[in-house]
Formats: C-alpha cells, structure tokens, sequence
C-alpha cells in the first residue's frame, strides 16, 4: 500500500477524490469498463479559487472573503457553508499550481494549474506571516491604528479618540495606553497618504520591492538539485545492500534537513501586491488610492513596511507636519 501510493504520488496522480477546482473525467472501453480517468479544471470552480486568491493579495481579510462567498449562494467544496479554515485551504493548497506532495517530497502534478505561481507564493507568505492580524474586516475604519501608527513618546499603538464640545468633536489619533499624543486623524491622514501616493507616482516605483537577492537564490536552487541528488543516491544505496536501514534513516534526517532550508531560501521573495501594482499603474494614483477600502490602503502601507509616528509636540492652532514621521524601510531616503 506505501508503494502504490508513493507511485501515485510520483506520477502525479490525485490520492483519493478529485480536488475543488477539477472535476473527474472517466476513461472507458467500448463495454463501458473505466480504464482510467483523468482531472480537469473545472471553471467555475477554479475562479472561486482564484478570486479567493486576487482578494486576499488586494488586502480583503478571509473574514470578509467567506462572507461574500456565502452571500453569492456558492456551496463550500463540502456542500455546505464556507467557514474561514475552508478559505484559507484552497488558497494555500500546493496542488493549485500543479504540484502533487507526498510527505515532505513534491511531485509535479498530472492536472493543470489554476492559479499563478507569483500569486499562490505571495498568497501563502501573506497567510503564514505570524504579525498577520484577524480582526473583522469592519472593524478597519481607520488608516493607522492597530499596528501601522506608534506613539512616539511612550511607542504604544494609536487609536481614535472623539475630543470636543458635543456637536463639534474631532476625531484625533491618540496614544492608546498613556494618551502621550493626539493629533487630528484627518491631517495625519492626509500626510501620509499624499507621501505615499506621490512615491508610487515616480518611474520608479516598482523599485521599493525590488531586492538583489538572485545570487543567493540561484545557489539555494542549485543547494536543492544536489540534496535531492543525494537523497536518491541513498535510496539507490540501500535498495542497492550498500547501506543498512539505520545508516539510510541518518543520511535521509540529515540531508532532509539542509533540504527543507535549501528550498525555502530557493523560494522568490514576496513579490508585488497586486492591489500595489494596479495602483502604481493608474492614471491617477490618487483618484486610486480613494476608491480604495480601507482594508486595501492598510494592505499596501503594511506591504510598504510603512511606520508612522506621531511625536509629542507642543500645543498652538495648526498642523505641524514635522511632528509626524513616516518611517519608510524599504525606501530609507523617505523620511517625512
């Protein structure tokens, strides 16, 4: 039964019932005896995959993704409502780009892909990154609490606090813990979004996520050929007599190990969002940035690794602009 289903594996073929996405086509002889069958995408099917996937890279939480897939009416793959752990499996299944797995070993698939590579990548880092939050997607009305805006005295989170005389109150970004800080959240808002977008207007925009890292790749794919290379020979050598279960079961731990760390070097790095693509590409970036959701526009400042921080400042009418820092890692020349 371990070697039936290692064949299987190693041609590719599904184990068990055919996966959402594809649908079973069954090979018969004139008699109507199945000689085989084969999986082929299912369109409809394969769009809710990939539709899960474009609205988690365009910043929508799976919160938000399962509740539109219910309200559309579309039955879940068991037949029944989606539930958020549904969700977040058919977006991060390997077998949506054509690649079967048996174990830690990875075969490629006897079905087509349904998703691109670059997306099903960036879809997975997004959802294994441990900083990820899940809150509702309406709980996201403001731009910079929670995470994006810090206090600059005490460090603490900002959240939104109403200040003034009933009838008149403004709505101020204030320091969540000591109340070290508050200032107005329109005009923070404002700052930032204007930096922003007037970065991602420059020809080179798309360079904030570019990284000299294909050297290093380039030798972890390379690392990857020849520990799987080392794996077979092992195999060979044991089938071979050449070395005993236990000499096979130390090699296969030992070089399994430096393989797991090889192919996660060898992965490309999380590419562009696409919701920061198609804003670095609208005519108006800014006309863009406002059609946005807010869940969309925390999206791309997180992609951005964007900080800002809201220093203690004296009092006196206005805004002061230099008591807002926009801290910008991945373009350190942007300072605000």
């Amino acid at each position: 039964m371990a070697r039936a289903a290692r064949q299987r594996a190693e041609e590719g073929r599904a184990n068990g019932a055919c996966a959402y996405g594809w649908q079973r086509v069954y090979q018969q002889d004139a008699q109507g005896r199945v000689l085989g069958w084969v999986d082929e995408i299912d369109e409809p099917a394969a769009e809710v995959v990939r539709g899960i996937v474009r609205d988690l890279l365009a910043g929508v939480t799976l919160r938000a993704i399962t509740a539109r897939l219910n309200d559309q009416g579309l039955k879940a793959p068991n037949g029944g409502k989606w539930i958020t752990s549904s969700v977040r499996k058919l977006a991060v299944r390997d077998l949506n780009i054509g690649v079967r797995r048996h174990g830690k070993d990875t075969y490629k698939a006897a079905w087509k892909p349904i998703v691109d590579e670059g997306d099903h990548v960036r879809a997975q880092a997004l959802l294994s990154d441990p900083k990820r939050r899940t809150q509702k997607a309406a709980a996201r009305s403001h731009l910079l609490t929670f995470g994006i805006g810090r206090c600059g005295g005490c460090q603490g989170v900002l959240v939104v606090s109403q200040k003034g005389p009933k009838g008149k109150k403004t709505a101020l970004y204030v320091c969540k813990d000591k109340g070290c800080v508050g200032r107005r959240e329109e005009w923070v808002d404002e700052l930032v979004v204007t930096t922003v977008c007037e970065r991602l207007s420059k020809p080179d925009a798309l360079g904030v996520f570019q990284a000299d890292d294909s050297g290093e790749m380039d030798q972890a794919r390379k690392n990857v050929v020849e520990l799987r290379a080392r794996l077979n020979d092992a195999a060979d050598d044991y089938a071979a007599g050449h070395i005993d279960r236990e000499q096979l079961t130390r090699i296969t731990a030992r070089v399994r190990r430096d393989l797991d760390e090889a192919e996660r070097r060898a992965q490309p790095a999380v590419g562009i969002p696409n919701v920061v693509r198609d804003l670095i590409n609208a005519d108006d970036i800014r006309v863009a940035w406002d059609g946005l959701s807010i869940s969309q526009q925390r999206a791309i400042l997180e992609s951005l690794q964007i900080e800002v921080i809201v220093k203690p400042a004296r009092g006196g009418p206005g805004f002061k602009p230099e008591s807002v820092s926009i801290e910008w890692p991945r373009q350190a020349e942007q300072r605000t």
